[in-house]
């Protein structure tokens, strides 16, 4: 072992630490660096999640190679409440000389390893007076460590703390980045909407739909779509702008069933700063942000009586207030909007205004359900086949036999080309190649004369399906392959549907 005053050894540790921005290849130079000084092949950035009950390794090192990805390392309770409470006494070092007596959490990370026996040092790590994680020392065989090396190490205790500071505000720099990413992708979808023209059916089943676009499109009439949940109204309302002359100008999409009746007026006409409680800054509506653009209103059928008179002035006048504000503001917006409703049946109910129904009525477009137009089944099984295959990253398709087929030609679809795609989605997880099963409870439904089974509740069959992904990943929720991925989900809004689902967390893998 190399002879060094204390100032050199501070002075040539930190050099090496710092000399490298990516944290893996630092690691790695201050490694090589302390095996001069200290037993030591391995070592390892570490930090504790509570809310999640786990620990994280952020960074490992060996002198041949290097990790860098978060592993999640999760604990049965009693080892996870041993951690914590360990945590909150821990001393600035520890030193373990035989892997029997580590704790749960480390043990598991040791096994990143593969070294059997081995003796520990562990750096507890902080930076103005907040716990970061520790630093994570290992050298194969017992009792490895002495008094000696801990004088060493405290030593790198300030510099192993800076450096797991910047390490962990790194991260954060790149989570932000990625949701910023994920927002600017949302966001550029609800402004211009799925570019793709290429409609299955356009030139069979929905040949008169598609027609009706070719002429409609070019113009800016008012178009109302009409069909049962799930025929693709949307697609078609997209198809619409896309053909329109104002295709390079926003597509902004509104589900009116899905917002409460007091933020109606700030989704659509958008509200000035203060107008009302939690409005801290002026937000744009939707009509506003669909300025030259189409504004494509679903369901518009939900909407209560007194938004609908508003949206009603709109249309008549081309100008809107934001909520809060005196000014009126001038709007070009083409609209499209669609229901599953009987409109006329509710304007005799007086659900919806008759001025207001005759307003939107320019232009009616009847989309025809999935039973009407099963010619197109074997095409879209085909797309959503190789649509999901890729997006879960399974390396089979679904391809039913001629029997199969014409057991779900028979089937009456209720839930039209959205249950279609589903039952892909479902069987390629679950069911593989053939689907036996789910073709057997197809023609027991068609036996029963196309009567569609009792559907389940919506929370199982999203808990089923989220399961059945954490299952195909292994229990992995972030990183390359996970959960989050296949689901096309943030990590964070997984997590949190899990925890109201109640699915446990944890990798599937042997303790």
């Amino acid at each position: 072992m190399s002879q060094f005053s204390e100032d050199e050894f501070y002075k040539e540790a930190t050099k090496s630490l710092f000399c490298d921005l990516e944290m893996g290849a630092a690691l790695q130079n201050v490694l090589s660096f302390l095996k001069e000084h200290i037993p030591v092949d391995a070592i390892s950035l570490t930090s504790s999640d509570e809310e999640e009950n786990c620990l994280i390794n952020h960074v490992s090192s060996r002198p041949e190679s290097w990790i860098f990805f978060p592993e999640r390392i999760y604990m049965p309770p009693n080892d996870r409440e041993r951690a914590w409470r360990e945590k909150s006494n821990m001393p600035t070092m520890t030193i373990v000389n035989d892997m029997d007596l580590l704790p749960a959490g480390d043990r598991r990370i040791l096994k990143l390893f593969m070294m059997p026996n081995t003796s520990y040092l562990r750096l507890s790590l902080g930076w103005r007076g907040q716990h970061l994680g520790s630093v994570l020392i290992f050298a194969e065989g017992k009792n490895r460590y002495t008094e000696e090396h801990v004088k060493k190490m405290e030593l790198l205790i300030e510099p192993f703390s800076i450096a797991f500071a910047n390490l962990l505000h790194y991260s954060q720099v790149q989570q932000f980045k990625r949701q910023l990413e994920e927002e600017n992708d949302f966001l550029k979808s609800e402004l211009f909407g799925d570019l793709q023209l290429d409609i299955i059916g356009s030139e069979s089943g929905l040949y008169p739909v598609m027609q009706k676009v070719y002429q409609v499109g070019p113009t800016d009439s008012t178009v109302l779509l009409l069909g049962e949940t799930g025929v693709g109204k949307e697609l078609v309302a997209n198809a619409i702008h896309q053909y329109s002359q104002r295709k390079d100008a926003p597509f902004i999409k509104l589900n009116c069933g899905a917002i409460p009746e007091s933020l109606i007026d700030s989704e659509l006409f958008g509200h000035e700063r203060g107008a009302f409680t939690g409005a801290l800054q002026r937000r744009l509506g939707r009509f506003e942000r669909a300025h030259r653009g189409t504004i494509f209103l679903d369901e518009v059928g939900e909407l209560p009586l007194s938004a609908q008179a508003r949206l009603l002035r709109v249309i008549q006048n081309k100008e809107i207030e934001r909520v809060g504000g005196t000014s009126v503001i001038s709007v070009d917006v083409r609209i499209i909007a669609a229901t599953h409703q009987d409109l006329p049946e509710m304007v005799r109910m007086r659900k919806f205004r008759e001025d207001l129904y005759y307003r939107l009525n320019v232009i009616p477009i009847d989309i025809p359900p999935l039973r009407e137009r099963i010619e197109d089944l074997a095409e879209l099984i085909d797309y959503f086949s190789r649509k999901k295959s890729l997006a879960l990253n399974i390396g089979r398709q679904f391809k039913p036999s001629a029997e199969e087929l014409a057991v779900m030609k028979q089937y009456h679809w209720p839930g039209n080309v959205r249950e279609l795609e589903n039952v892909i989605e479902r069987a390629l997880i679950t069911e593989g190649r053939a689907a036996p099963q789910f073709c057997g409870r197809l023609r027991a439904c068609v036996d029963a004369e196309g009567a569609p089974s009792r559907p389940e509740p919506l929370n199982d069959v999203i808990a089923s399906h989220i399961s059945q992904v954490l299952k195909m990943t292994e229990g992995r929720i972030e990183g390359k392959n996970g959960a989050a991925e296949v689901l096309q989900m943030h990590p964070s809004t997984l997590r949190a549907k899990m925890r109201k689902l109640g699915i446990s967390f944890g990798r599937l893998t042997d303790a």
